[in-house]
């Protein structure tokens, strides 16, 4: 389930920067994203909160592996809050993406100009649209709002996001992860 919650977070954040129509105005290297995702239920949240208690629970030694193995993908949760580091190449600049397309999901911009980007998207069972505002070339922030199917039920979920550049050096990451 916490793999399906991080996809789902991944899936309704990224494409807002996805497929721009110009060149995106962010400088090259390693990014930091902020999410948060409220779900109208609360269901996602529960999960959430039910996880990391999990995790708590764990003796330190698989905590640390867990954290650790989390952490050498650039991903971090802690307390409904995940944090995503990704590499942004020149070339993903370059054709305005930051994410690539996923086979089978359809998206198109609405609205794009040097200070934002607004666009809708649909990917098999989830659906919303996002915009993103750059507030300069080493931050922005943007929301997403999406319909998603979770364990069976319809669930409609807000995705808030703040980026911030941390350097032209990708580290362990590496271009394209």
């Amino acid at each position: 389930m916490i793999r399906r919650i991080i996809v789902l977070m991944l899936a309704g954040a990224l494409p807002a920067l996805a497929m721009a129509v110009e060149p995106i105005p962010l400088k090259p290297g390693l990014w930091e994203q902020v999410m948060t995702m409220a779900s109208e239920s609360g269901r996602v949240e529960a999960t959430l909160d039910h996880i990391q208690q999990q995790l708590e629970a764990l003796p330190p030694e698989q905590r640390n592996r867990m954290k650790d193995m989390m952490e050498s993908q650039g991903i971090s949760i802690e307390s409904g809050i995940s944090t995503v580091q990704i590499c942004l190449t020149q070339q993903d600049i370059n054709v305005g993406g930051m994410a690539a397309e996923q086979e089978g999901c359809q998206q198109k911009v609405l609205e794009q100009d040097n200070q934002h980007l607004r666009l809708q998207f649909a990917c098999g069972a989830q659906s919303g649209e996002g915009e993103i505002v750059f507030h300069n070339a080493e931050s922005y922030s943007g929301a997403t709002h999406m319909t998603a199917r979770l364990n069976d039920q319809q669930e409609a979920l807000t995705i808030t996001q703040d980026g911030k550049w941390l350097g032209a050096d990708c580290g362990a990451l590496g271009a394209g992860k």
